[in-house]
């Protein structure tokens, strides 16, 4: 009969060990612009009209602006002439570049044999629609300048603008339904996902 002196020791498993990162991780870097004409964009002859009607309002001189729907809008809101609305749009668009860069993170240490760059792993394009020209931006500004005349509110301007914003003018002042004139396309946007590559000089060839 085997006897064993001391205590039977049992192998455990060890887990493996994490690789230890270089301090490097990617940051998305997205660069979005949207692309106008400044005088016939979606909306212009608006601006142009609440810009000219407060310029009256203020006493001051008449200036000569753009030309365009912008010029157009001015010239009628500086005279009190009727709102006469957006003829001639000249449709936006947006300018994206998507792309990574690399960040190095707090406390970090390298090796001069690490290399790390930063690539687009994928991109996403979500379809998103603007509150002040979906198709029916006017007919729900209309309603509610109806709404808010009928409760006796002092009339602001809505902030959406565009269509929404028209809509709620006409509504509030009693005019005729004119209904949606314009529609502006859904604004596409970026998303970006980045992965970090690391190469070590070791293993590269001589």
């Amino acid at each position: 009969m085997l006897s064993f002196s001391g205590q039977m020791s049992i192998a455990k498993e060890r887990p493996p060990k994490k690789a230890n990162k270089p301090g490097l991780e990617c940051v998305v870097d997205t660069d979005r612009q949207t692309i106008r004409d400044l005088i016939n964009y979606p909306g212009a002859y608006e601006s142009g009209y609440q810009k000219g009607t407060q310029t009256r309002m203020r006493a001051s001189s008449f200036q000569p602006p753009a030309h365009g729907e912008f010029g157009r809008g001015y010239t009628d809101g500086y005279y009190l002439k009727p709102y006469a609305g957006q003829g001639t749009t000249v449709r936006t668009y947006n300018k994206v570049r998507c792309g990574c860069r690399t960040r190095i993170l707090k406390d970090a240490v390298f090796k001069d044999e690490i290399e790390a760059t930063c690539k687009v792993d994928r991109e996403e394009i979500p379809s998103a629609i603007s509150d002040a020209y979906n198709p029916s931006a006017y007919t729900d500004g209309y309603l509610e300048g109806i709404r808010s005349k009928t409760k006796r509110e002092t009339f602001q301007a809505r902030s959406a603008g565009g269509e929404f914003a028209r809509g709620f003018e006409d509504g509030y002042f009693g005019r005729r339904s004119t209904g949606q004139r314009y529609t502006e396309l859904p604004v596409k946007d970026y998303k970006c996902k980045c992965r970090l590559l690391i190469k070590h000089n070791d293993d590269l060839e001589p």
